[in-house]
């Protein structure tokens, strides 16, 4: 039996994992599976185990049940001498939606099931600011901040080591290297194996027109422009702060620099311009 044990990835929503995700796939000793997770199993196409490493890896495995699916492609990979990545789709687990009847488990379904079916596996978390994770996912911060923070505590209550999206940004070959140490990774790999865009269709998640996905390499943005009622709300949060404090991060929109009113603009311009592009392209076909 291999040694090399799954790594799992556990990521909220718009919190880096896609940009993570990009950067594992370069690397040829790494199968990465992007989301997985029985409900996106479900789905199929694209968002299954089955369906991403035929089309990404050109691997056939026959297996229809999630599990047994991974235990396949982890087999696969333990006679290939790869190792098997994993990035949850956290999101669900800790979500209301219709997907999961707005009944979220509130915690990881995938390592739930790693234990009940005694597969062996190690995990990290990959967070970021959770305001900068509000921003993005712009929703209802009444609505978003609760269920962050069940994320949030899930990790610190469980003692899994957490990575920062903005450390990462900052040096991401020092941060892979970590990360490739807590999850017993023993892969030796250079700046020139990676090339985020060449592979890029090798993920599930936010691929289209982005802050981050109009540049050409890894870049700290500055935080999104709000108007000023929404500042006070928030800085008030109580569920906001509470998980930014779990891992250090700052209870303030005010802590790092944003966008001008005129930044923004030209950035929802742009993103009104790729969502009409993309719609006349569909009529077109």
């Amino acid at each position: 039996m291999s040694d090399r044990k799954i790594c799992l990835i556990l990521c909220y929503a718009r919190s880096g994992g896609t940009l993570l995700n990009k950067y594992l796939a370069n690397l040829r000793d790494i199968v990465v599976l992007s989301e997985g997770h029985p409900i996106h199993n479900k789905k199929g196409g694209i968002f299954s185990i089955k369906n991403q490493v035929k089309k990404w890896y050109g691997i056939n495995i026959s297996s229809e049940n999630y599990i047994d699916q991974i235990n396949e492609i982890k087999t696969w990979c333990d006679q290939n001498n790869k190792y098997l990545v994993i990035r949850d789709w956290s999101y669900i687990d800790f979500t209301k939606s219709f997907l999961n009847n707005n009944t979220p488990l509130l915690v990881s379904k995938n390592i739930s099931l790693f234990k009940k079916n005694n597969i062996e596996f190690n995990k990290i978390g990959f967070i970021r600011d959770g305001i900068d994770v509000y921003l993005s996912q712009d929703k209802n911060i009444k609505v978003f901040s609760p269920q962050y923070l069940s994320f949030i505590k899930y990790l610190k209550n469980n003692n899994i080591t957490v990575f920062k999206f903005e450390d990462f940004l900052n040096n991401a070959q020092d941060q892979l290297k970590k990360i490739f140490k807590e999850l017993n990774i023993d892969l030796k790999y250079n700046g020139n194996d990676i090339n985020l865009f060449k592979l890029q269709k090798k993920v599930i998640g936010d691929t289209e027109f982005s802050r981050g996905n109009k540049f050409n390499e890894i870049k700290i943005l500055k935080r999104r422009h709000v108007w000023w009622f929404k500042k006070p709300l928030i800085n008030s949060d109580q569920n906001l702060k509470k998980a930014n404090i779990l891992f250090n991060y700052s209870e303030n929109y005010e802590s790092r620099e944003h966008e001008t009113l005129n930044e923004n603009f030209i950035y929802s311009s742009r993103l009104i311009y790729n969502y009409l592009l993309r719609i006349l392209k569909k009529i077109q076909k």
